[in-house]
């Protein structure tokens, strides 16, 4: 056998780790063994669906090893499934000054250093700092 790599999802957003489903083609009389790197096999061991806890954002990996019940020498590991897991933007941003003190009529410069994931900051005129992605 030459499975194919599982199908389902391959990018993701922080808050969708937990209970993702993944499936291969279903073969009578196969059983399935999943395998996942950075994820957590949480349902469906030894079938053609399962579901996947994704541990940490980065990139996780699937992949399964798929037998015949009877065919003992009818087996073959899956391709491998790369899932791209896009980690939450931290909402802080710093306001830097170019120094600490002006004279009344200097200009003030300002700096915003934020997550390179936040698309765009702005300051409100009643200063509050809003840091948001497009």
């Amino acid at each position: 056998l030459d499975p194919e790599a599982p199908f389902g999802a391959d990018t993701l957003c922080e808050s969708e780790m937990t209970g993702q489903a993944y499936y291969a083609y279903r073969v009578k009389n196969t059983s399935y063994t999943w395998f996942a790197e950075n994820g957590v096999i949480s349902i469906g061991q030894g079938t053609d669906e399962n579901t996947v806890d994704w541990q940490s954002p980065g990139v996780g990996k699937l992949w399964f090893y798929q037998l015949s019940q009877t065919d003992t020498i009818c087996d073959g590991l899956s391709d491998t499934l790369s899932v791209f897991i896009q980690r939450r933007p931290d909402p802080v941003v710093e306001i830097v000054a170019d120094k600490d003190q002006y004279q009344p009529s200097e200009t003030i410069n300002l700096n915003f250093v934020a997550d390179p994931l936040i698309d765009y900051v702005r300051l409100t005129m009643n200063g509050t700092l809003h840091a948001d992605r497009s």
